[in-house]
């Protein structure tokens, strides 16, 4: 099927949507709500799922995540996050992101001339570290978060095998005991970061409950970290595929925020969601009917020819990289996108400048064997002779 034949394509369990229109439609119009994972999965799985009873701890796509409501309970919860994703404290973290990216590529230094892995050297410490001073999660605790967080991660995933989604629960479990503990003690004795001003956000009489707390903190965490890592490791091998790109940026620095849309763009770290219809509707220009779910392609919306000349090339000066849906949009626009372009821009402006002759190392970059995040794993690369 090619994608401008029909509004839907028919997969095994539900509808796909891949064009751009279609998928922003139904990412925006009010006929539609999210999904949870669960609810599409296949009827062997639906019936383990059962037997294994409802979990006692909650995950990033558990409501009252905001990633699992709609409504009114989304629209209360989200007018009070968003207290704490102002454009304003968003962009006090660039100091700070600007500050680790320095000392990360200070100490990769010595190491310039060997191959090293830019994922697990840089690509994921920045984001971590900016992750945790945000949850005001100490430095000596980084590496258990950044275990605990693949279980958090796997909650986002469909159709994972057994194993990875025991051994994720166990993980969630765990980082879901950590954390209300952790939310505890910020509300008893909050300090200077977006978690603690989160324990005390009062719209009026209202307050997020502590189970709103701890659902937010887990969005941040898989979510807002795991999304940019991809964004830092998917751009990084663009811009050494593309040299031409990098020299484009190096002329005319200021292109840099639209290069990492153009990198979302190319790169979708989220590759896909469901939504289901909550009513009959004729919002596609095809007729669907109430409760039927639809997997809405992002990645493939991104590539739509009909709205992004010559799709398959990588164009730091396209003029309509900011119309992808990497983010998606409507109420579920993602809360953290400034801060992931932010971040982008800071770690991939500052990488490039310093090692201006990056290159591929001999061994090939190994992506994640997951779905909804498409990212690499282990990037091998070659940094060279510093610029300073």
């Amino acid at each position: 099927m090619r994608r401008d034949d029909e509004a839907l394509a028919d997969g095994g369990y539900c509808r796909i949507a891949l064009r751009h229109d279609v998928c922003s439609t139904m990412v925006r119009h009010a006929d539609f709500e999210v999904a949870v994972k669960n609810e599409l999965a296949p009827p062997l799985a639906k019936k383990v799922l059962r037997l294994a009873g409802t979990p006692e701890h909650i995950g990033p796509i558990d409501a009252p995540s905001l990633l699992a409501i709609d409504g009114a309970a989304h629209q209360r919860v989200r007018r009070l996050v968003s207290k704490a994703f102002t454009v304003r404290a968003v962009e006090k973290l660039r100091v700070y992101a600007e500050k680790v990216a320095d000392e990360l590529l200070t100490q990769l230094a010595d190491v310039a001339d060997d191959e090293i892995d830019l994922v697990e050297a840089y690509a994921g410490r920045l984001p971590l570290t900016v992750i945790c001073a945000m949850l005001g999660i100490p430095v000596e605790l980084h590496e258990m978060i950044l275990g605990w967080g693949e279980g958090a991660t796997a909650a986002l995933e469909i159709g994972i095998d057994l194993k990875h989604f025991l051994r994720g629960e166990r993980q969630l479990a765990e980082l879901n005991t950590w954390m209300l503990e952790h939310l505890r003690e910020r509300r008893r004795n909050p300090g200077d970061d977006l978690l603690s001003e989160l324990c005390t956000l009062v719209d009026g009489s209202d307050l997020l409950s502590e189970q709103e707390l701890l659902a937010a903190a887990l969005v941040i965490l898989a979510a807002g970290f795991e999304t940019t890592v991809h964004l830092l490791a998917g751009g990084a091998q663009l811009l050494m595929r593309h040299p031409e790109q990098h020299e484009r940026l190096t002329a005319e620095p200021e292109l840099w925020p639209n290069a990492i849309d153009e990198i979302l763009r190319i790169e979708s770290p989220v590759q896909r969601t469901v939504r289901r219809a909550v009513r009959d509707s004729d919002a596609l220009g095809v007729h669907v009917d109430g409760g039927e779910y639809f997997v809405v392609v992002l990645a493939a919306a991104n590539r739509d020819p009909r709205v992004f000349a010559e799709p398959d090339r990588f164009d730091v000066a396209r003029e309509n990289a900011r119309q992808h849906l990497s983010f998606s949009g409507g109420q579920h626009f993602c809360l953290g996108a400034a801060l992931a372009r932010l971040e982008g821009e800071v770690a991939l402006r500052a990488l490039f400048e310093r090692f201006p002759n990056i290159r591929p190392g001999r061994q090939q970059a190994e992506f994640r064997p997951t779905r909804t995040l498409r990212g690499i794993k282990r990037l091998p690369v070659v940094l060279g002779e510093p610029a300073f």
